[in-house]
């Protein structure tokens, strides 16, 4: 829980199918530079194939784009996006990423903890 100064920043989540990077890229795009918030982008990506998301994303906004592959603070104006063959894991004001075993290889990608 975070002290009672301090101020959670708020988190948008954004799944999308592989098909969707387009939609993401027009999204990205229409947003101002600072919003205040951070997001945090799932989509179902090929486990045995690296990914270029985070550079896709990257060239329509100014704000930092992040694949997530370990743990780190969320930070308002930044994109956080999912890496292939993980999970991600938020929590609190925290996100980080983890192996996809078996039985999620196709599908839970991420999990949300209030933290509390």
């Amino acid at each position: 829980m975070p002290f009672p100064d301090q101020v959670r920043v708020p988190v948008a989540t954004i799944g999308a199918s592989a098909g969707g990077v387009t939609a993401l890229q027009a999204f990205f795009e229409s947003l101002p530079d600072e919003v205040g918030a951070a997001f945090v982008v799932i989509v179902h990506l090929d486990p045995e194939h690296s990914s270029d998301l985070a550079r896709i994303i990257g060239t329509r906004t100014k704000m930092p784009v992040v694949e997530v592959t370990q743990d780190e603070p969320i930070e308002a104006d930044k994109v956080y996006v999912i890496p292939p063959n993980r999970r991600l894991l938020v929590s609190s004001d925290r996100i980080s990423s983890a192996p996809l075993t078996n039985h999620e290889a196709s599908g839970h990608r991420s999990t949300c903890s209030s933290g509390q």
